[in-house]
């Protein structure tokens, strides 16, 4: 079952998933925010709690899958891993000659990055706003 005040990751898999994050998203001086900062992790359990029970079970299987793939390769589970390793066993996946590993990393990435960059202080950071002034369109008198 979901951990209390999840709605659909375990306390194991949450923690896996925030690490997940923070390695796309560490903050300054690359990212305006970090992970942790946007509560990237909080929304994409939020989304998922969304989808189908079975892609809700499929989503938590690629997490737990992320996290225990290092083991042969590190000697640790991703959680454990320092931030460089983290990213680089992300990049491992993104490259990867298996299918499934780069469906797993598109599948990782699209939810992280879209928890991310829909957060309005990113977008203002990021110099976008909300919508466009269709003021001056032709249409836009109607």
């Amino acid at each position: 079952p979901a951990a209390p005040g999840r709605f659909v990751f375990d306390a194991q898999e949450f923690e896996i998933l925030e690490q997940a994050a923070l390695t796309f998203f560490p903050g300054p001086p690359d990212y305006p925010l970090s992970a942790t900062e946007v509560g990237v992790a909080e929304k994409v359990d939020a989304y998922v709690g969304t989808l189908y029970a079975d892609t809700q079970l499929l989503y938590r299987a690629l997490v737990r899958t992320l996290n225990i793939t290092p083991v042969i390769t590190y000697g640790r589970s991703f959680y454990w891993l320092t931030p460089k390793l983290r990213a680089k066993v992300l990049a491992g996946w993104r490259e990867s000659e298996s299918r499934i590993r780069r469906a797993g990393h598109q599948s990782l990435s699209f939810t992280l990055k879209m928890a991310y960059y829909e957060d309005p202080r990113v977008r203002a950071a990021a110099g976008f706003t909300h919508g466009c002034d269709l003021s001056a369109h032709p249409g836009a008198s109607r």
